[in-house]
Formats: structure tokens, sequence, C-alpha cells
């Protein structure tokens, strides 16, 4: 008996969440509205009201090929009208909502824009003057700036090739000079100072030669030591050798 009536409930609440079950007796109930009007007027006695609903329906019948004698406010208009409303209605509100769902989103997208007041714009637009004005003045100020420097890096450049000039004659000078202290006839010179003594100390030779300065002398008879022309002793004092008299006689 309990498995009975819990399948007579499952039944009925399949029923009741069933939405055509639901439609159909939502739309029942709408279209057999004087019905429900005759059962609860309790003012005529059940007799009356008995009759009243059997001359509401004498007329609601529809003979089908002569075969079925079918109710249609009582069945078949509320059955079509819950067919039409499961079939149909899902489409509508799809469609409903999709223009609610765009409705919502131009609403959005207005409320993001700023509006401003007249006021508003007129201080915005004073503030980008403002910004236009200091731009043009750092502009202008950067620009002259830049002319400046190119104009200072252009003397920079005069002032280094008046100095690349200056240099490269003072080194033709001196390369001059030193050709001139550095060649045969210094060398011959020393040659034949060392000629006439046995040995001469650096300070005796640089007495006599004095075109050249100290290093100027060092290197020179450290040129002539090593073409085997003076030798030096211990006590750095020089003397001709054999091939500096060869050389000087020969010269």
């Amino acid at each position: 008996m309990k498995d009975i009536i819990n399948s007579f409930k499952a039944s009925l609440y399949e029923r009741t969440v069933s939405p055509f079950w639901g439609s159909l007796a939502f739309y029942w109930v709408l279209i057999n509205y004087k019905f429900f009007i005759i059962i609860f007027d309790f003012k005529e006695k059940y007799l009356v009201r008995f009759k009243d609903i059997s001359t509401l329906y004498e007329d609601d019948f529809y003979d089908f090929y002569n075969l079925l004698h079918v109710p249609l406010n009582g069945f078949v208009i509320p059955i079509i009208i819950s067919i039409i409303h499961i079939s149909l209605i899902p489409f509508i509100t799809n469609f409903i909502h999709k223009i609610w769902i765009w409705h919502q989103n131009k609403l959005k997208s207005i409320s993001n824009e700023i509006v401003l007041t007249p006021k508003e714009y007129g201080e915005l637009q004073r503030s980008f003057y403002d910004l236009e004005l200091k731009f043009n003045e750092t502009f202008s100020t950067k620009d002259t700036e830049i002319k400046l420097l190119k104009n200072l890096l252009i003397d920079k450049e005069q002032e280094i090739s008046k100095l690349n000039l200056s240099v490269g004659n003072k080194e033709e000078n001196i390369l001059g000079t030193s050709s001139s202290k550095f060649g045969p006839d210094i060398e011959n010179s020393i040659l034949r100072y060392l000629a006439g003594y046995k040995h001469k100390g650096f300070n005796s030779i640089q007495s006599e030669i004095k075109v050249l300065n100290s290093e100027e002398l060092f290197t020179t008879l450290d040129k002539l030591e090593d073409r085997k022309f003076v030798e030096k002793n211990d006590n750095n004092e020089y003397k001709i050798a054999k091939l500096g008299f060869v050389h000087i006689t020969g010269s």
C-alpha cells in the first residue's frame, strides 16, 4: 500500500512539474472561467448550479467526422493553446532575452561614457591650451639650445682643425730638426772627436756636441755602439772602435 501511495505521489509530482500539464491546467482554468464562477456562486443552490453548468457546455461539443464528440473549451482549445505555448514561447523568450541583453549592454556603454558639463569642458579646453603653450615653449627652448650646441660644435671643430694644422707643422719642424740632428754629420763629428782621445766621458762629449741634448746624445751613442763604431767601458766612457776609424776615414 505504501508503494502505491509513493508511486501516486511521484506520478502527481511529475504531472505538476511538467510544462505541458502546468500549461494545460492554466489555460483550462482561464478558458473555463465561467465554470468556476458558477461553482463558487454559493448564493445559488446546487441543482441550479449544476443546471447552469450543463447549459454552459451544451454547445461546446464538436463532432469530428461523426466519430468523436469532442468538447472544445473543455478539451481541444486548452490543449492547442498549451502546445502553442510550449512550442513558441521559448523562441519568443530567447528573442526577448537577446533584446534585453543588447539593451543592457547599450545602457552600460552609455553609462561608461563621461558627460562633461560646459564648465568642465571649458576647463579641459583651457588645460589643453596651457599644455600646448608649455610644449611650444619647451620645444622652442630646446631648439635654441640645439642651435647653440651646433654652433659651439662647429667652433670646436674649427679649433681642433687649427690645432691639428699647428701640430702637423710642429711635427714637420721637429722631424726636420731631428733629421738634421741625427744625421750622418753628427755621428761623424762624434767619431772624429773621440778619435783624438783614448776615452771620453759623456759630459765631455756633450760639451763638444752642443746641438744634441742629453737624451738625444745617449740615443746617438747607443746607435753607434750597436753598429760597433764606438765602445764603452765599465766607467761609462766612450772610445772609437776600429769600425769607427774605417767609417770616418772612408767617408
